[in-house]
């Protein structure tokens, strides 16, 4: 698992959270996203909008900072793909996919 590609992936203007949620159902794993060349995803139905915002767009500057400041804090950020993801959120209609939590995870 990997939060920084997450957290990247959601923070990318004109990427809304219900594609991340789409990207991450159809492929269970934020690995596999990244590792998809232009023309799987292209195979696989995605518009060469998305496509090239997942292969070009992603701010890992901004994601770094956002995670190191949610270090700082003493937030967790947990995704989708995190065990520690609250299962009954994961079954509400337009779940996050990235949510910070502060305390016990």
């Amino acid at each position: 698992m990997n939060i920084l590609r997450w957290i990247a992936l959601t923070r990318t203007p004109g990427l809304g959270a219900r594609t991340c949620r789409q990207l991450y159902e159809m492929y269970h794993s934020i690995d596999i996203i990244f590792s998809l060349s232009e023309e799987r995803l292209l195979h696989d139905g995605w518009s060469p909008r998305v496509i090239s915002l997942l292969k070009n767009n992603l701010d890992y500057t901004a994601a770094k900072e956002i995670l190191k400041k949610s270090k700082e804090a003493d937030i967790t950020p947990l995704s989708l793909e995190d065990p520690l993801y609250p299962p009954l959120l994961k079954t509400v209609y337009d779940p996050p996919t990235v949510i910070y939590v502060r305390g016990n995870t």
